[in-house]
């Protein structure tokens, strides 16, 4: 429970965590699908709350049937649920429009994919902006991908994953274990 509301949340595998979540009209279930396509076995995820236009990357994606079932599931969570997401989404969308997030005071390693033939939300508008704001963020940039490249890509995007959570989130990576703070200090 947090002061603006509850925060659904699926935990799912064994391991350093990774937070995974998807933006408008999505949920924890988009969350924890996307994670399910692009994050290698031996992480534990936490998924939070919150069309294709090129024809070979459809042809890729329709061939291959495990990625066609996470991407079924992804559609159909989107409607299966929508009452329940209007309101979130309303709000995320006012949100955005008059807020800034603070982006250059984050720092957590953070990996930003993104196709640049995404026209929902452009590469070249965002991710620049985006990149120049996040200190140390590293960028996989699925040429040619539209909105929905970690499925039509999924190969490409899920080595990048794990490259990126080896340095990070795997046992003995910079990005692994506990900082403590002692009383007074």
């Amino acid at each position: 429970m947090t002061a603006a509301g509850t925060v659904e949340y699926a935990d799912f595998g064994a391991g350093p965590v990774v937070v995974a979540l998807h933006g408008g009209l999505g949920g924890w279930d988009q969350g924890l699908i996307l994670a399910q396509c692009a994050v290698p076995a031996g992480y534990r995820v936490l998924a939070l709350s919150r069309a294709i236009a090129d024809p070979a990357a459809r042809q890729r994606l329709v061939d291959n049937p495990e990625v066609m079932a996470l991407y079924t599931a992804l559609l159909a969570s989107t409607f299966h649920r929508m009452a329940e997401r209007i309101a979130g989404t309303a709000n995320d969308i006012r949100i955005t429009k008059t807020t800034e997030p603070p982006l250059e005071q984050f720092r957590v390693p953070t990996l930003v994919v993104h196709g640049t033939a995404d026209r929902v939300v452009p590469y070249a508008r965002h991710v620049p902006a985006f990149a120049a704001r996040l200190p140390g963020v590293r960028v996989c940039t699925v040429e040619g991908g539209d909105h929905v490249s970690l499925f039509t890509h999924r190969d490409l995007v899920r080595s990048e994953v794990g490259a990126f959570l080896e340095v990070y989130a795997a046992p003995g990576g910079r990005g692994r274990g506990r900082t403590t703070r002692r009383p007074g200090h």
